[in-house]
Protein backbone atom coordinates (compact mmCIF):
# COMPACT_ATOMS: atom_id res chain seq x y z
CA UNK A 1 0.00 0.00 0.00
CA UNK A 2 2.87 2.29 0.82
CA UNK A 3 4.36 1.81 -2.63
CA UNK A 4 1.04 2.86 -4.24
CA UNK A 5 0.90 6.14 -2.28
CA UNK A 6 4.51 6.88 -3.07
CA UNK A 7 3.90 6.24 -6.76
CA UNK A 8 0.93 8.65 -6.79
CA UNK A 9 2.97 11.33 -5.06
CA UNK A 10 5.80 10.96 -7.59
CA UNK A 11 3.29 11.10 -10.44
CA UNK A 12 1.74 14.31 -9.03
CA UNK A 13 5.24 15.80 -8.60
CA UNK A 14 6.10 15.01 -12.23
CA UNK A 15 2.85 16.64 -13.41
CA UNK A 16 3.63 19.81 -11.42
CA UNK A 17 7.12 20.01 -12.91
CA UNK A 18 5.86 19.42 -16.44
CA UNK A 19 3.51 22.45 -16.37
CA UNK A 20 4.90 25.32 -18.36
CA UNK A 21 4.93 29.01 -17.39
CA UNK A 22 3.17 31.80 -19.23
CA UNK A 23 3.38 31.79 -23.00
CA UNK A 24 4.82 34.70 -24.94
CA UNK A 25 1.34 35.62 -26.21
CA UNK A 26 0.03 35.91 -22.64
CA UNK A 27 2.94 38.13 -21.64
CA UNK A 28 2.51 40.41 -24.67
CA UNK A 29 -1.26 40.67 -24.05
CA UNK A 30 -0.74 41.55 -20.39
CA UNK A 31 1.86 44.20 -21.32
CA UNK A 32 -0.55 45.70 -23.86
CA UNK A 33 -3.32 45.93 -21.27
CA UNK A 34 -0.91 47.41 -18.72
CA UNK A 35 0.30 50.02 -21.23
CA UNK A 36 -3.29 51.07 -22.03
CA UNK A 37 -4.06 51.52 -18.34
CA UNK A 38 -0.86 53.53 -17.84
CA UNK A 39 -1.68 55.80 -20.81
CA UNK A 40 -5.11 56.46 -19.34
CA UNK A 41 -3.69 57.28 -15.91
CA UNK A 42 -0.99 59.56 -17.30
CA UNK A 43 -3.51 61.51 -19.39
CA UNK A 44 -5.82 61.98 -16.40
CA UNK A 45 -2.86 63.12 -14.28
CA UNK A 46 -1.76 65.60 -16.96
CA UNK A 47 -5.26 67.03 -17.30
CA UNK A 48 -5.54 67.50 -13.54
CA UNK A 49 -2.20 69.34 -13.43
CA UNK A 50 -3.37 71.69 -16.20
CA UNK A 51 -6.64 72.30 -14.36
CA UNK A 52 -4.81 73.14 -11.14
CA UNK A 53 -2.46 75.50 -12.99
CA UNK A 54 -5.30 77.32 -14.79
CA UNK A 55 -7.37 77.70 -11.61
CA UNK A 56 -4.36 79.26 -9.88
CA UNK A 57 -3.93 81.70 -12.76
CA UNK A 58 -7.64 82.61 -12.63
CA UNK A 59 -7.43 83.15 -8.88
CA UNK A 60 -4.50 85.56 -9.32
CA UNK A 61 -6.36 87.41 -12.09
CA UNK A 62 -9.43 87.85 -9.86
CA UNK A 63 -7.24 89.06 -6.99
CA UNK A 64 -5.51 91.65 -9.20
CA UNK A 65 -8.81 92.96 -10.59
CA UNK A 66 -10.31 93.18 -7.08
CA UNK A 67 -7.22 95.01 -5.80
CA UNK A 68 -7.54 97.59 -8.56
CA UNK A 69 -11.22 98.22 -7.75
CA UNK A 70 -10.51 98.44 -4.01
CA UNK A 71 -7.69 100.94 -4.60
CA UNK A 72 -9.90 103.04 -6.88
CA UNK A 73 -12.75 103.08 -4.35
CA UNK A 74 -10.34 103.91 -1.53
CA UNK A 75 -8.98 106.88 -3.43
CA UNK A 76 -5.64 105.39 -4.39
CA UNK A 77 -4.28 104.98 -7.88
CA UNK A 78 -4.60 101.39 -9.05
CA UNK A 79 -1.34 99.90 -10.24
CA UNK A 80 -1.52 100.05 -14.04
CA UNK A 81 0.82 97.08 -14.36
CA UNK A 82 -1.55 94.83 -12.40
CA UNK A 83 -5.07 96.08 -13.05
CA UNK A 84 -7.08 98.42 -15.25
CA UNK A 85 -9.94 100.35 -13.67
CA UNK A 86 -12.61 102.39 -15.47
CA UNK A 87 -15.01 104.68 -13.58
CA UNK A 88 -18.18 106.29 -14.75
CA UNK A 89 -21.27 107.85 -13.21
CA UNK A 90 -24.64 106.64 -14.24
CA UNK A 91 -27.93 105.11 -13.29
CA UNK A 92 -28.39 101.48 -12.40
CA UNK A 93 -31.81 100.33 -13.59
CA UNK A 94 -33.59 97.16 -12.56
CA UNK A 95 -36.85 96.20 -14.25
CA UNK A 96 -39.21 93.68 -12.79
CA UNK A 97 -42.58 92.72 -14.21
CA UNK A 98 -44.18 96.17 -14.31
CA UNK A 99 -41.86 97.88 -11.79
CA UNK A 100 -38.68 99.85 -12.50
CA UNK A 101 -36.08 100.82 -9.93
CA UNK A 102 -33.49 103.48 -10.81
CA UNK A 103 -30.48 104.13 -8.61
CA UNK A 104 -27.92 106.80 -9.53
CA UNK A 105 -24.35 106.14 -8.53
CA UNK A 106 -20.82 105.34 -9.62
CA UNK A 107 -19.94 102.30 -11.65
CA UNK A 108 -16.41 100.90 -11.40
CA UNK A 109 -15.18 98.16 -13.74
CA UNK A 110 -11.85 96.51 -13.10
CA UNK A 111 -9.83 93.88 -14.87
CA UNK A 112 -6.39 92.46 -14.52
CA UNK A 113 -3.72 93.67 -16.95
CA UNK A 114 -3.99 90.54 -19.10
CA UNK A 115 -7.78 90.87 -19.41
CA UNK A 116 -8.39 87.39 -18.01
CA UNK A 117 -10.70 88.54 -15.23
CA UNK A 118 -13.30 91.32 -15.15
CA UNK A 119 -15.10 92.49 -12.02
CA UNK A 120 -17.81 95.16 -11.65
CA UNK A 121 -18.81 97.30 -8.70
CA UNK A 122 -21.68 99.78 -8.37
CA UNK A 123 -21.77 102.30 -5.52
CA UNK A 124 -25.18 103.99 -5.19
CA UNK A 125 -25.29 107.69 -4.17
Amino acid sequence: MEAGKLGKQLKNLKQMNSKKGMTLVEIVASLAILSLVMILLISVYGASINLIRSSGTQKNSNKNAASGIENAIGGFDPDAGISIVNRQSGVFTVRFSGATIDSPGNYVAGSDASGGSKLHYFNPN
